[in-house]
């Protein structure tokens, strides 16, 4: 009888555990790749980011440690209602111990509480835990609903057959989080607002109330916390919704940066889509405002001179690599001129003068100047008026500019060592090079008369 008893309760046991393997396989990795290593570097993090797809491609964590030395997780989420974000808040306080919450406050007036399907992107990764739980039960209503999250087999199972390498073995994402986007569009701006004659107007809203829960849990463990209102398009709703989050931040006594009522972007460089989500241009502005407002007024450690560092400059570089990887995958020049705002890289860029891209409103001329973050380029002026070839060469560690228009020869010295820019009768083509450093990679930007050579 015992041994009946041992043996049942034995294959119980393994049966559950094969089940829990064959549902860790046939779950997407999405979770994984975007918040995979949150749970390794947890007890390294000095500051969490909330939010929606707003933050997700504004506000990059590798970057701030660039240049402040600041660890940091981008904990955001598509369409994250302000209840979705104080769960993923909570989970996450089960693991870290943050010094500062940055909490994005757009859908502060929805009065939904679950983000649909795009939870699985912030939950799927979770250990299971009382508060996962607690999350789940808040969040939905059905017996469906909350088993799907909290054992997603029931809505994974049918993918057994597109099981591939990376089920056995998911790859984490290089972005703590975050996700850089390398297209630009031209958005039809809303019609201007003028924040002063905006109606001051009290929000009732689910998201209130969640927004307060997470200002009032944070004060209980005293964390402190961020307020913010990234960049957008934003209708009088929105501007509303903005102007009750500074009430509340002042009934809180906490930070709070409303983006729409600051210049910080440019509109003609800075989205990535029709719906106004911030391209890398955009994203870099809002994270050095934010990176330079943290280490004014927070008590945040820059930790690139202690113990963290080894590692995190390691995943600063596979995070270059990454981008650099990316860069030589693009094919339209528009992309590339995004993607070259990067004020990490040093690179050669070649225009030739049959390419015709200076009959376009304008538009690349932006993009080329916006590389320069506003200083004079004069002979791309000279270029555009008389309809010639030019190149432009930023060597980003010496903060040095150099132009060449035409024909005219021009050797000269950089970080990315002696370059010689000359005339080449035999191919038509301009050979361009991104160099991180010694990194480089060549890829075609169109046909040409002019070449790059390095030597």
């Amino acid at each position: 009888m015992i041994r009946r008893v041992f043996w049942g309760m034995t294959t119980g046991v393994l049966l559950v555990l094969i089940l829990v393997r064959i549902s860790g396989l046939v779950e997407r990795k999405s979770a994984y790749q975007k918040n995979g290593d949150f749970m390794e570097q947890s007890e390294d993090l000095d500051v969490l980011f909330l939010g929606t797809s707003h933050v997700i491609n504004g506000v990059f964590p590798m970057e701030l440690w660039k240049e402040y030395g600041i660890t940091s997780y981008n904990l955001s989420g598509h369409a994250h209602s302000i209840p979705t974000s104080y769960w993923v808040m909570m989970n996450a306080l089960d693991y870290a111990h943050p010094g500062l919450v940055v909490m994005d406050c757009y859908r502060l007036e929805a009065d939904g509480k679950d983000s649909k399907s795009f939870a699985h992107i912030s939950f799927d990764s979770l250990p299971l835990s009382a508060n996962k739980v607690k999350a789940i039960w808040d969040l939905y209503d059905t017996a469906d609903e909350r088993v799907e999250y909290l054992w997603n087999f029931s809505l994974y199972h049918s993918r057994w057959w597109d099981v591939g390498a990376d089920d056995f073995v998911p790859v984490t994402g290089y972005e703590k989080g975050a996700e850089l986007k390398n297209t630009v569009v031209r958005v039809e701006r809303s019609d201007s607002t003028d924040a002063d004659r905006i109606e001051k107007r009290t929000i009732d809203s689910t998201g209130t109330v969640y927004l307060r829960k997470i200002l009032e849990e944070c004060r209980k463990r005293k964390i402190e916390v961020l307020l913010t209102y990234l960049p957008f398009e934003a209708s009088e709703k929105d501007w509303i919704s903005a102007g009750y989050v500074e009430e509340i931040a002042r009934q809180y006594d906490v930070g709070y940066i409303n983006f729409l009522d600051l210049n910080v972007i440019d509109r003609d460089t800075d989205y990535a889509d029709e719906s106004a989500h911030l391209n890398l241009s955009g994203a870099e502005r809002i994270t050095r405002y934010l990176g330079n407002y943290i280490q004014q007024y927070y008590d945040i450690a820059d930790h690139r001179k202690d113990k963290l560092a080894e590692q995190w400059d390691e995943d600063y570089r596979e995070y270059m690599a990454y981008k650099i990887q990316r860069i030589s995958n693009l094919e339209t020049l528009q992309n590339c001129l995004i993607a070259l705002t990067d004020p990490n890289l040093s690179y050669c860029i070649y225009v030739d003068d049959h390419a015709g891209i200076w009959n376009s409103d304008g538009f690349y001329e932006r993009l080329i100047r916006n590389l320069v973050c506003g200083q004079e380029l004069s002979k791309l002026e000279e270029a555009i008026r008389e309809g010639e070839s030019y190149l432009l060469l930023l060597d980003r560690v010496n903060g040095e500019i150099v132009e060449q228009t035409g024909r005219t020869d021009l050797e000269v010295e950089t970080r990315l060592r002696s370059a010689e820019y000359a005339t080449c009768q035999r191919e038509r083509r301009a050979e361009n090079f991104v160099s991180e450093r010694r990194r480089r990679i060549c890829w075609l930007l169109g046909k040409g008369i002019s070449c790059l050579r390095s030597r």
